[in-house]
Parts: structure tokens; sequence; C-alpha cells
């Protein structure tokens, strides 16, 4: 039987994600919770340093299969200020407390898996993706920046103590692998061949991977390939969810932007706020992660042209909330 048990781990297959702070243990809530809600059969895997609080730690812990304390990656001091500066030309400074955003890497070293798909907690899954892991390593999707990369925000991999002394080495004797500052650059350096060179069905369609920010460049695309997207990627500073308030978003992207947050905070809403409140998470820490399904459908109506000028959208109501707010200010 302890055979039979050590064979049937050996062999287990995962979804993994990585929490590096309260904010993003947030984002992995989430996503875990959306993984539950689409019958997953997978192993789900958290990875938490130990900037993650003991309360969300636990809430975190209720949700997935097993809650992962990691350590840091410490990026050599030969690469510190190239990397910085990388990170600074990118726009994204929030990077440099995460350890340049290398604990990532960590995922090669959860040996109890055979493979695993790993996804940053700020994407979110809206069908059943189970069928990722029939894919090898290493699968990914390109990133629309520079398309002959692919996009470490979704990966299956097999861990391997070896490959991750492999990027450990790069990153030490070649401070020029860090381009990004990042993981995704010293990945793309050290190991595009494995993703470039093999067949393609490690080329994963950009509906595994789309990522928000791509909305601006190719709308008509969007449009067309809708009902394809299967995994929506929240990337970029300031673009999480949990950053973003629910007011009306005003330009062309607001139809497939607005749908999106949606789909993350109808998660959020049914999973993850009444959890953070009777575990006294403070409402400052929840308040920005939005309102009430019903402003969000106002939000919507608005954007329609359907505002309701009779009542919450009528000179009065927002009279009302304009005091409301200056009066905030005092």
């Amino acid at each position: 039987l302890f055979q039979l048990l050590s064979i049937s781990n050996l062999m287990m297959e995962a979804f993994v994600t990585l929490a590096t702070n309260d904010s993003y243990a947030i984002g992995a809530l989430v996503w875990a919770y959306a993984l539950r809600q689409l019958q997953t059969s997978k192993h789900i895997c958290i990875m938490v340093t130990d900037a993650v609080s003991h309360e969300l730690r636990s809430l975190l812990a209720e949700v997935a299969d097993s809650v992962q304390p990691v350590q840091p990656v410490l990026v050599p001091a030969s690469a510190t200020s190239a990397a910085t500066a990388a990170l600074n030309l990118l726009g994204r400074p929030d990077l440099q407390g995460e350890s340049l955003g290398l604990a990532k890497l960590r995922v090669w070293q959860l040996s109890q898996f055979a493979k695993v798909a790993y996804m940053d907690a700020d994407t979110l899954p809206l069908v059943n993706i189970d069928e990722l892991l029939d894919r090898d390593e290493l699968s990914a999707a390109p990133d629309p920046g520079w398309p002959d990369w692919f996009n470490s925000g979704v990966m299956v991999l097999r861990p391997s103590e070896a490959t991750f002394q492999l990027l450990m080495r790069r990153a030490a004797d070649s401070p020029g692998s860090l381009v990004d500052g990042s993981d995704q650059g010293l990945l793309n350096t050290c190991l595009a061949d494995r993703w470039k060179s093999a067949d393609i069905s490690r080329r994963l369609p950009f509906g595994y991977n789309c990522l928000s920010y791509a909305f601006y460049s190719y709308l008509p695309a969007l449009r067309h390939f809708r009902d394809s997207i299967k995994v929506v990627h929240f990337a970029g500073a300031g673009q999480k969810p949990w950053q973003l308030s629910r007011r009306p978003l005003m330009d062309q992207t607001a139809e497939f932007r607005a749908e999106f947050l949606g789909e993350w905070w109808t998660v959020y809403d049914a999973c993850v706020l009444h959890r953070l409140a009777s575990a006294g998470h403070s409402p400052q820490a929840s308040a920005s992660v939005g309102s009430s399904r019903a402003d969000r459908e106002q939000r919507l109506a608005w954007e329609r042209g359907e505002a309701d000028y009779r009542g919450r959208d009528g000179f009065d109501a927002v009279l009302d909330r304009l005091r409301q707010f200056v009066d905030g200010l005092d």
C-alpha cells in the first residue's frame, strides 16, 4: 500500500500559484475558488512567502489542497543594479520588493508533483482547463510584447531541482540574463529553446493566457476569438482587479474589461469577501476590490447608454454622492 501511495504522489499533477503578500493572496483565493467552481480534478497548491499573513494563509488552506511556504530567491549582487534598472524601464518598480520577482522559480522545486501548470495569482480561469496538464514541458503562450518569448504567467512544466539550479547559475553567471529584471527574462534566456524548438503543441494558444493589456492592440481579434478565451491574465502594474474600483470604464475595451473584471468580482463576492470579513481582515484591504453586484450592474447599464435618470443616475443622487465625496476629504 505504501508503494502504491508513493507512486500515486509521484504521478500527481497540480495547478500552482504564488502569493508574495496579502494582496496577491486575495488574487490567489479568487484563482483557487474559480478552479473549484470549474470542478478541476487536479491538486491545487499555493506557494506563499513570509510576507503573507497567518490570517490569509488560513483562508488559502481552506480552498487549496496544499499551501507551500517558499523562501525568496535572492538575486546575485552582480545583477541587482541592472535588474532594478530593467524593472524601472518596464514600469514595474513594485516587483523590486519581491526579490525582483524570482520567487516563482521555486515552482521547479515542488518535487512532490510530476507535472505542474503554474499560473500567476492575477490570472482567472473562465472554464475548466484540466487539459492543460496533458501538455509537456515547457508549454506556454507567446508574449504579446515580444512573441519570440513566452509569457511566464501560465506555464506547464515538470519540477526539477536540476532545472532550478540551472536557472540560479545563469542568473549568477550572466547578469544580463535578467533582461526585464524579473523571472520572464531569465526563463526565456535560459529555457526558450525548450519552447521554441519543441513541437507546436508546446505553444499554448493565446486563449490560455489572454493578457488584459493586449485588449488595446487588437480589439477586432478579441471580439472574433472571445469564445476561445479560457484564462484572463490581469498583467501589469495597477491592473489587478483588487487594485481597481468598479467605476464605469469609458474606452472601447470597456465591454471586455468590464466583462472579465466582472467575472473576477463575481467569484470574489461569492467566495472570498465574507471569508475575509470572518477572518477579521481589515475593511481597507478589501475596499479597493470593489462594491456590490448592484453597482456593477449600474455601471454596465451606464456603458450601454441605459442610465436611470429618474433613480440612481438622477441629478439628486449624483449630487448626494458628490457631497459624500467632498465631505470625505475633510
